[in-house]
């Protein structure tokens, strides 16, 4: 889902879920982030798994979106496992933002989808992770500390 404008100009929520992997604007992965991506503990077990190295980690087990986060000429990067870095019903994402010396990752969650919501703490968009079983709705709420995004707030409701 690609952000759009109310008829008010409001802008809207960003969705992104592994059922509509086109949201958002496409982005390539920096050599950086690949890299900080190939040392992350499960992708790294993918690569061993399927007997590869780390410089020939696999495009196609992830997408990537641009976002603004902290300000509308920020380029964070939203980062979405795909492939085999996919789970049944949920997926791998990652926060990555900018910084002077280079990407420093800001969020990694499993979920089914990642909201980057409207509202700010302190400047930074808020970001909620919402997942579901056969009964219940879950909902994680992160909110950006300077360095990471971290856990505020966690809700479920009966599924409807």
């Amino acid at each position: 889902m690609k952000r759009w404008r109310s008829k008010h100009t409001q802008p809207q929520e960003l969705v992104f879920s592994p059922d509509d992997p086109a949201a958002g604007q496409p982005a390539a992965i920096p050599d950086e982030v690949r890299q900080i991506l190939a040392s992350d503990e499960y992708v790294r077990s993918l690569l061993e798994e399927k007997k590869l190295t780390a410089q020939k980690l696999p495009a196609a087990w992830f997408s990537a979106s641009r976002v603004h986060l902290g300000g509308k000429y920020e380029d964070d990067l939203l980062v979405m496992g795909a492939g085999p870095v996919m789970g049944a019903n949920a997926t791998t994402f990652w926060i990555f933002c900018p910084t002077p010396h280079g990407y420093t990752q800001a969020l990694k969650v499993s979920t089914h989808t990642l909201v980057v919501k409207d509202a700010r703490w302190k400047g930074a968009k808020e970001l909620e992770a919402q997942s579901a079983t056969s009964a219940e709705v879950f909902r994680v709420s992160y909110r950006y500390d300077g360095l990471e995004y971290k856990s505020y707030k966690e809700a479920s409701e009966p599924l409807r």
